[in-house]
């Protein structure tokens, strides 16, 4: 069909020959726009197929490639499979939006995204949620948006593991919801970001012991006394006077 422009597999079992048969019909098909295998996985291999393609491909501007919902070994993409789609994001410019719910790319696959798209300013939305990601990993994807990218508007990462990983527990709520959608959006999740980070710092200086001496052993300096009162300020009491003249008796 010369016509072709949406493709979609739904729990469909394709596997990993499945995925290696779509990358190859994404050389043979310049008019195919979206590709959506959803509730299913094409595994490793079957990733790096379909990333290939997307370094010759210029016409696929939504891909979608999520696991299962209980995420089964096997019926998810890892951390390698994330390695290969965001190696192709270099040089790839014509995807602009790139889901991946349900899977198990952890933190190394967070990682090889941040370096992506630092690299990227095409790519326009990115759905990492539910993704076995920790809070430090998920943070320098917000990170990154504000230093190197400046195309994406959309990111979403919710159900980030934690709590041991991030300093506060208000940067463990928002991350736990939070989808970009806006500038607006994201300036509000960076400057609860900040405020979580000094939240964090105050709360971790060191208070002084009941003793009164430092944690590094050293006493509080005194506070100085206040300086005497001198003699010309004191108060003189008066001095009682008695008559020269002697009373008269009664």
């Amino acid at each position: 069909n010369p016509h072709l422009e949406s493709v979609e597999f739904r729990a469909c079992d394709i596997g990993t020959e499945g995925g290696i048969l779509c990358a190859d019909l994404m050389r043979q098909k310049n008019t195919i726009s979206s590709l959506a295998i959803t509730k299913d996985s094409v595994g490793d291999d079957g990733a790096a197929a379909i990333s290939e393609a997307l370094v010759q491909n210029s016409s696929l501007t939504s891909l979608t490639l999520s696991g299962s919902h209980d995420r089964e070994e096997g019926r998810c993409l890892g951390p390698q499979a994330a390695a290969h789609l965001a190696r192709a994001l270099f040089t790839n410019r014509s995807l602009r939006t790139l889901s991946l719910p349900w899977n198990k790319i952890g933190d190394e696959g967070a990682r090889s995204f941040v370096e992506a798209l630092k690299n990227n300013n095409t790519l326009q939305e990115l759905d990492l949620e539910l993704n076995a990601m920790h809070e430090e990993a998920a943070l320098a994807m917000v990170d990154v948006l504000t230093i190197d990218n400046k195309s994406l508007t959309a990111l979403g990462m919710r159900s980030i593991i934690g709590p041991e990983m991030l300093p506060s527990p208000l940067a463990r709520s928002f991350l736990n919801q939070v989808t970009v959608e806006t500038d607006e959006d994201l300036q509000l999740l960076l400057l609860q970001n900040e405020n979580a980070r000094h939240q964090a710092a105050a709360s971790a200086k060191p208070a002084p012991s009941a003793s009164g001496r430092s944690p590094m052993g050293i006493s509080p300096t005194p506070s100085p006394a206040p300086p005497a009162a001198s003699p010309q300020s004191a108060a003189v009491a008066p001095t009682p006077t008695t008559s020269s003249h002697p009373t008269n008796p009664a």
